[in-house]
């Protein structure tokens, strides 16, 4: 509300059941100089994607030319947005760099710290293969006509990977995703251990299906850049066995690591970015653990919902979602 330009508007699309949303948007709305409108969502049909059938319940009410997809705990900037609408003479979607804030408890900063040590390479680096595999689902820009000439959401809504499946409709379209350098600041909070590896099942199985999905190349490119630093760091931990040298091989190794991260943080982000040595570790290490756990288990939460992943994206709800 305090970035936004004074002629946007505002949609938030909440279940119609949920009273605490209720609550705190109509708060938001009372203390507020933009027009928002608040849209109750029912009840998510079956084998819909949930955040694909909220979204495409504000389409019809779009008035603007430019329409942001935004998370509830994203926040943009001015600068991302007017970088948008550059972007866009040019190309179909613009998407922003994700950054996530330190958290309040050791789950959630783990959560920073795994997009701290990943982030900058899974969608900055990779653009150095080719175009843009997928987009970041936390926030984008498009020009609304462009939106309407996609059907809105609704081709995305039997695919369990939202962003992913919009990216891939682009593709089909002949359209061109523009991968900004510039983040945007979010947050994400995990209350216990549970909460932290719900929250990571759902990410790597969805993460399954977009490797599945690419070609041979584009899957080597993602294993040499996201999937062989963590197993590598694994390794490291048996330079000790070499004896005194094998300490300082591994002191060496783990000090340098931290120093590229940061480094790479302070070249991309505009403002001090501080990464938490051990943190940072461990997030790293938990990563084949995560890896392994959507391989062999397709089954994940999402919110209230228990869902299976399927082929070619598509998935399936297990139980009665009430």
């Amino acid at each position: 509300l305090q970035v936004l330009p004074p002629d946007s508007r505002i949609f938030w699309i909440i279940y119609a059941q949920d009273a605490e949303a209720k609550r705190i948007t109509a708060r938001l709305v009372e203390g507020s100089q933009l027009p928002i409108k608040i849209v109750p969502s029912p009840e998510i049909p079956f084998n819909a994607n949930p955040k694909a059938f909220k979204m495409q319940l504000a389409v019809p009410l779009i008035d603007t030319q430019y329409v942001c997809v935004l998370d509830d705990d994203t926040v943009p900037t001015r600068e991302t947005l007017e970088a948008a609408m550059g972007a866009l003479e040019s190309a179909d979607v613009y998407t922003g760099l994700p950054c996530y804030m330190r958290g309040a408890n050791l789950w959630s900063d783990l959560i920073c710290h795994f997009v701290a040590n990943n982030g900058i390479a899974t969608y900055l680096a990779t653009q150095c293969f080719g175009p843009p595999v997928s987009l970041n689902g936390m926030l984008y820009v498009m020009k609304t006509e462009t939106l309407r000439s996609y059907d809105g959401f609704t081709r995305i809504m039997p695919f369990l990977c939202d962003d992913y499946a919009l990216a891939r409709v682009v593709k089909e379209q002949g359209g061109v995703i523009h991968q900004s350098v510039l983040p945007h600041t979010t947050r994400t909070h995990a209350e216990t251990s549970r909460d932290y590896f719900r929250l990571f099942h759902r990410w790597f199985a969805m993460a399954m299906v977009l490797f599945r999905d690419q070609s041979l190349k584009i899957q080597c490119m993602i294993i040499s850049l996201l999937g062989l630093p963590p197993f590598l760091l694994w390794f490291s931990l048996l330079s000790p066995l070499a004896g005194w040298w094998g300490w300082i091989l591994l002191a060496a190794l783990l000090m340098t690591r931290h120093g590229l991260i940061r480094l790479q943080h302070s070249v991309i982000l505009p403002f001090p970015y501080k990464i938490h040595f051990l943190t940072s570790l461990i997030s790293e290490w938990l990563q084949p653990i995560h890896v392994l756990h959507a391989c062999f288990s397709k089954t994940f939460y999402w919110r209230k919902w228990q869902i299976r992943t399927g082929q070619n994206g598509t998935f399936e709800y297990v139980r009665d979602r009430r």
